[in-house]
């Protein structure tokens, strides 16, 4: 089975085409990230490796220092897939496998297979980094039952993918994957070095330094205050705010159903991270204001932050109360941060 013939399967539409064009328009980078990876894992023979081994040294094969980072359970995959509707899927594998014709790409997607290929993800790490305000590119891994033959046998046996020194390329589009280590996979949008387990060093250091590393959240993302996201967030004008970044963390409820669903609850909480515990003392009285422009923008971006929702000051940072917000507006969320550079 290639990647791309899961389209070939029937399934049920999941909302209408203005909604899939639109979802189309926001969601883009975000969903080409991950529903490249996806689509290529279908098909893969299960098998068995352990959540420790497979997420261990989860980004020691990253190659660049992102200026967003994320740390997303398996389960998120599944509500982001599950966010999607079938236009949009196919709008996307259109982006992703240009030499496919509409013909070919226009069929019911296969979402039972996408998902249970899904369920064998225990995390993914992601990272985005802005060559410019245009060129973005992004490296993932995937942690989960994806041991090295089969995974390496569904590679070879795809006819969208050419073999390459240490992995595999796409024959259209950008992505590269390493040949799978201990139930992880590496992918990027750029040719990979050829030593084989990537540098890491800097992706590590910040997965530390942010507190993902360290993580169990169903969804962590961390945006580095360098970086062209931020730069473009109504801070306070004329004000430089001296904070490390932004964390968005959130929790996969309990009573949520047991397959990807784009209406699972999560319970988040946003953080603003300073850069020292004198220097948050110091802001503490402006950042309410600080947190009322902050929670304006982000919810009109898609994720509805309650307007009582409060912010207090914890050591080095602020972190906002818990509130509720299901996976779909978390999926915006992160489309829109990124559609903003």
């Amino acid at each position: 089975m290639t990647a791309f013939a899961t389209s070939t399967h029937a399934s049920s539409a999941h909302a209408s085409s203005s909604h899939g064009r639109k979802n189309l328009n926001s969601a883009r980078t975000a969903a080409i990230l991950l529903l490249a990876l996806i689509l290529s894992l279908v098909g893969i023979s299960c098998t068995t490796i352990s959540k420790e081994v497979s997420t261990r040294g989860i980004f020691d094969q990253f190659e660049q220092t992102p200026q967003v980072i994320m740390r997303v359970e398996g389960m998120f995959l599944r509500d982001f897939v599950d966010s999607l509707n079938d236009d949009t899927i196919q709008a996307l594998m259109m982006r992703i496998n240009t030499q496919a014709s509409e013909q070919q790409i226009r069929k019911p997607i296969n979402r039972s297979r996408i998902d249970s290929t899904l369920s064998r993800t225990h995390v993914a790490a992601i990272g985005l980094t802005w060559k410019d305000r245009k060129t973005v590119s992004f490296e993932a891994t995937l942690a989960g039952n994806f041991a090295r033959i089969p995974t390496a046998l569904s590679f070879a046996l795809d006819s969208s993918w050419k073999r390459i020194p240490g992995g595999y390329a796409a024959k259209t589009g950008a992505l590269h994957v390493r040949d799978p280590q201990a139930g992880k996979l590496h992918v990027s949008s750029f040719p990979f070095q050829m030593a084989g387990a990537g540098t890491g060093a800097g992706a590590r250091v910040l997965a530390e330094q942010s507190g993902l590393l360290a993580s169990d959240a169903s969804f962590d993302m961390y945006i580095d205050a360098k970086s062209a996201v931020v730069s473009k967030l109504p801070i306070l004008d004329g004000i430089t705010l001296p904070f490390d970044g932004i964390r968005v963390i959130a929790m996969r409820d309990g009573t949520s159903p047991t397959v990807g669903a784009a209406d699972a609850v999560y319970l988040a909480r946003i953080r603003i991270q300073m850069k020292d515990e004198q220097t948050a003392r110091t802001f503490r009285p402006i950042m309410k204001l600080v947190w009322a422009l902050l929670s304006a923008q982000i919810s009109s971006m898609g994720l509805p932050i309650p307007p009582e929702t409060g912010i207090e000051q914890k050591g080095s940072s602020f972190e906002t109360q818990t509130f509720p917000v299901q996976a779909r507006d978390i999926v915006e969320i992160l489309a829109s941060a990124l559609n903003l550079v």
